[in-house]
């Protein structure tokens, strides 16, 4: 599945940032043929973008505007681990 440039998301992660595609990276090997895709996503942190490589499926688990998981069961996820 592709996503595409200026797609919205959020990561499921402590932070909840607002991250947006702004440029596709596909690798290819020498037939040709589609071996990988990352997507280049901005975020804000403290005021600057801070640019990052994501996968496919994590934009897909954290697109705007679909439902969480955890929302829909009323849960939190876990924010720290303790030993």
């Amino acid at each position: 599945m592709t996503h595409a440039i200026g797609t919205k998301f959020k990561k499921r992660d402590i932070r909840k940032d607002d991250y947006e595609v702004i440029d596709i990276y596909e690798t290819r090997n020498s037939k040709g043929e589609l071996m990988g895709t990352e997507y280049l996503c901005v975020h804000d942190f403290c005021g600057q973008p801070v640019k990052t490589l994501e996968l496919g499926s994590t934009i897909s688990r954290g697109i705007i505007g679909l439902p969480d998981i955890f929302d829909m069961m009323g849960l939190e996820p876990v924010k720290e681990l303790k030993l």
